[in-house]
């Protein structure tokens, strides 16, 4: 790609991103982990290894230059001894039903991926489910594995999916169901964005 194009693409992905930031409430997670690692004491290092990602990233993500996905961000939570609720604290569905209208779309702050909680909130519950709307160019911070298994349905644009050595691409229509014990990534590499319905058994909130 010549210089024009890097240009091109890179001015694009600030429009949409301001687009983005207008519809979707958006959440400094970082200065919370920040926060919160520091009260305890605990190194990067530390909680690195606590939480199975590395110093580097929770640096770049406390300094607000990298994103986090949900379910990297429940590992974090569980080394740092909170719920992933602390980070969304207006967002958990309390609610046995809710109404299209009644859900919030939050996301990370510098990324293009977000989440509606679609799940309702009681004691017993083991599955946790979203509605994720993936913007065009956005890519998970890294391969994740974690206990469960995992639900996918694609509604719209293309998602591109690896699990271990296998790469898949959902398009509207297509599921996909998978143990989270197997690594995976997604990432959306199309010019539209994705909208899918994502369950899985690992409880986030």
């Amino acid at each position: 790609m010549d210089s024009g194009g890097v240009v091109s693409k890179v001015a694009n992905r600030q429009i949409l991103s301001a687009t983005f930031q207008e519809r979707v409430l958006l959440i400094d997670i970082g200065k919370t982990v920040q926060q919160l690692r520091e009260a305890q004491g605990l190194s990067l290092q530390d909680l690195g290894s606590r939480a199975g990602v590395t110093a580097s990233f929770l640096s770049q993500m406390e300094n607000g230059k990298c994103s986090v996905s949900i379910t990297t961000l429940d590992r974090i939570a569980l080394a740092l001894g909170v719920t992933i609720s602390h980070f969304f604290p207006l967002i958990t569905n309390h609610r046995t039903v809710t109404r299209s209208g009644e859900r919030t779309t939050f996301a990370a702050n510098h990324s293009l991926l977000s989440y509606e909680a679609l799940s309702g909130d009681f004691p017993s519950r083991t599955l946790e489910a979203f509605l994720i709307h993936m913007e065009p160019g956005e890519i998970q911070d890294q391969p994740f594995r974690h206990d469960g298994e995992e639900f996918g349905y694609v509604l719209e644009g293309t998602l591109t999916l690896r699990i271990g050595q296998e790469t898949y691409e959902l398009h509207p229509g297509d599921t996909i169901h998978f143990p989270s014990t197997d690594e995976h990534m997604w990432q959306n590499t199309g010019n539209r964005p994705v909208l899918a319905v994502w369950v899985n058994t690992h409880r986030v909130t």
